[in-house]
């Protein structure tokens, strides 16, 4: 699994080229991809992608060009993995299903709570 930072916004995300879950930023243009595969695991070590996140969220941070352009020459020579990246759609958000185990749990509970009272008040 391949951690990285959205380059708008500073968020962990799950792959470098997955559209952000928090911002909704989605990559179109090359060079964006080529930012995006910098900010991820694969290139940086976990302490720098943390302290990325925290420049990018501060409005600081400036990305290393060589690098960026390095990486754009492998994009433009595959315009198929290009094309793929464009069409990838986010993830779900990690917490609709918590959030619907919380609401079953609720609903069960008030349930429970609604039958003792109508046991008690039967006796």
């Amino acid at each position: 699994m391949t951690m990285a930072v959205c380059i708008k916004c500073g968020a962990r995300k799950i792959g470098a080229w997955t559209p952000c879950h928090i911002c909704g930023f989605r990559l179109e243009q090359i060079e964006d991809m080529a930012r995006a595969a910098a900010l991820s695991d694969h290139l940086q070590s976990p302490e720098g992608l943390r302290a990325a996140a925290r420049e990018i969220k501060a409005g600081t941070y400036a990305f290393e060009e060589e690098q960026v352009a390095v990486i754009m020459k492998d994009l433009e020579a595959d315009p198929k993995l290009v094309e793929r990246v464009r069409n990838l759609r986010a993830p779900p958000p990690p917490w609709g299903i918590l959030r619907l185990v919380v609401r079953l749990i609720i609903v069960t509970l008030m349930a429970l709570w609604a039958w003792r009272i109508f046991e008690q008040w039967r006796m």
